[in-house]
């Protein structure tokens, strides 16, 4: 569990802010902090279990303090990086791949910057505070194959657009996967060869819907359905259920009113009829299974540490496994881990479309397929633009 700490003066054995609403929870915590210029607020952007969030803490702490979330109404596809202007009121974001103006008092916010390739992040005001530097990050997904014997990682499925979240049917006939090659995140299907792919679920699927992301996109073993998370503009993340041949799809878990609950990471029963998934509910990350099509609230499974990879459905469905992250085999007769291979820094499972490191494993037995990224990036000097508190 995360939360910020403070030591004052600096030196003085660290304690907890309080009070602390904010306290985050699971697998990703990102820690963007930054002190106002004036020293009396603390800008805090974190990774919760109800989603990304970003909180105005006042300073000094204690009874008095009141944390606030001027930007609740807004819904982040990932923790924003920030920096302050000089007024001490006004801070500069990257929300969803541009730069907006955020006023902490009132909650609005104005584009600053609108970017072909949607990747300006990092922002950083200038001493002045009458110019802004920021990065433009690209990411290129591919799906990639990974043999089992140690050897390296293959292209699969490599083009200019993105694709990920790659689902093997049980035959090893066709492939389930996410690609941004109509212009919006869509749900395909490819036979092994790649002589033939079409569109099985797209936005217009979800006309009461506001849709800001699919990803997990999973294949029944018996290949008639699919799986899939959502990731909703008001709703937050959402596991859907549509017939692989095209259909109306279903929410699998029904909503509770007054609960938040984020769904991800899923897999499927062998008998077509339930999954396996990670459930974050008020901010504790445990293990579910939901019968679909049942109507009913999904079945908990204690486990005994965080979940941080995507459940595993056993073949003869007697067990469910999860992990840490790490890329072994695990012989659940003996109960032995056996690395299967490092590749190093330079192939890295974790990153956002792999949430909860999500992969598919062959039908032979002797490959998986996952999603690997490729990042560019750039500097830039944004000028001359009006900003608040700026020196004259």
């Amino acid at each position: 569990m995360g939360t910020v700490w403070i030591s004052s003066p600096p030196g003085a054995p660290p304690r907890k802010y309080t009070p602390a609403p904010f306290e985050a929870t699971g697998p990703l915590i990102p820690d963007y902090l930054r002190f106002s210029p004036d020293g009396s607020m603390i800008g805090l952007s974190i990774s919760t279990g109800e989603g990304p969030q970003f909180w105005i803490l006042n300073w000094p702490d204690g009874s008095e303090a009141k944390p606030r979330r001027p930007f609740s109404e807004k819904d982040f596809f990932g923790p924003p990086t920030f920096d302050w202007l000089l007024d001490s009121r006004h801070v500069v974001m990257s929300l969803n791949g541009s730069l907006w103006l955020g006023d902490t008092q009132n909650g609005k916010l104005k584009r600053l910057t609108v970017s072909p390739v949607g990747g300006a992040a990092e922002p950083s005001v200038s001493p002045d505070g009458r110019r802004l530097l920021f990065s433009e990050q690209r990411e290129d997904f591919d799906i990639v194959e990974v043999p089992l014997d140690g050897s390296k990682p293959r292209p699969f499925l490599s083009t200019s657009r993105q694709e990920y979240s790659p689902s093997w049917s049980r035959s090893g006939d066709r492939m389930a996967y996410i690609t941004t090659r109509s212009g919006r995140e869509e749900v395909w299907l490819r036979s092994a060869g790649g002589d033939w792919e079409r569109p099985v679920v797209t936005e217009s699927d979800f006309p009461d819907e506001i849709t800001d992301s699919f990803y997990n996109a999973v294949l029944s073993p018996d290949g008639n359905r699919l799986a899939y998370n959502i990731r909703g503009k008001t709703t937050g993340a959402k596991i859907w259920v549509s017939p692989s041949s095209g259909g109306k799809p279903v929410q699998a878990i029904p909503s509770n009113p007054g609960v938040k609950c984020y769904e991800n990471g899923l897999s499927w029963s062998p008998a077509s009829d339930s999954f396996a998934c990670n459930i974050f509910v008020d901010g504790i990350s445990s293990l579910a299974v939901v019968r679909v099509g049942s109507g009913k609230s999904p079945e908990f499974i204690p486990t005994p540490g965080r979940m941080s990879t995507a459940p595993a459905w056993s073949h003869d469905g007697r067990w469910i496994a999860f992990g840490e992250g790490r890329l072994d085999a695990l012989d659940i007769s003996t109960a032995k881990l056996r690395k299967l291979a490092d590749f190093g820094w330079d192939f890295n499972f974790e990153i956002g479309t792999n949430y909860c490191l999500f992969g598919s494993l062959a039908p032979d037995g002797r490959s998986f397929v996952t999603t690997r990224s490729i990042a560019t990036s750039d500097l830039w000097i944004l000028d001359g633009v009006a900003l608040p508190g700026r020196r004259k």
